[in-house]
C-alpha cells in the first residue's frame, strides 16, 4: 500500500542527504540556509524530538545515522557558523569571510 508520509519522508530525506554530501555537515539548521530548504530543516527538528522521545521507528534512525545526520540539534547560529570557519581554515580557503557573514 502507498503511503504518501513515506514518500515525503524519503523526498525530505533524499533532500537532507544531498545537502550533508556536498557540505560535509551532519547538523541541518532549525532555520534554512543556501541550499537547504525550510521544509528540510522543518522536518530535521522532527526527526530529532521523535528521536529524543523514542517514537523514531529503528530503520529511519538507521538511514539518518548513515547518512551523517547528527540527532543533537544546535540551535546557536554561531555554532554552525564557527564550525564553517574552521572546515574553511582547514580547507585553506581564502574566502572563510564570505561564506560565514553570507550563511
Amino acid at each position: 500500500v502507498w503511503d504518501c508520509f513515506d514518500s515525503e519522508w524519503g523526498r525530505l530525506f533524499s533532500q537532507m542527504k544531498a545537502f550533508i554530501d556536498k557540505t560535509g555537515q551532519g547538523i541541518i539548521p532549525a532555520v534554512p540556509v543556501e541550499g537547504l530548504d525550510r521544509s528540510v530543516c522543518h522536518w530535521a527538528s522532527i526527526q530529532r524530538l521523535k528521536y529524543r522521545k523514542g517514537t523514531l521507528a529503528a530503520n529511519r534512525e538507521k538511514l539518518l545515522r548513515e547518512a551523517g545526520f547528527e540527532m543533537s540539534h544546535v540551535t546557536d547560529r554561531w555554532e554552525l557558523r564557527f564550525k564553517r570557519v574552521v572546515t574553511a581554515v582547514k580547507e585553506g580557503g581564502k574566502e572563510w569571510w564570505n561564506s560565514i557573514k553570507d550563511g
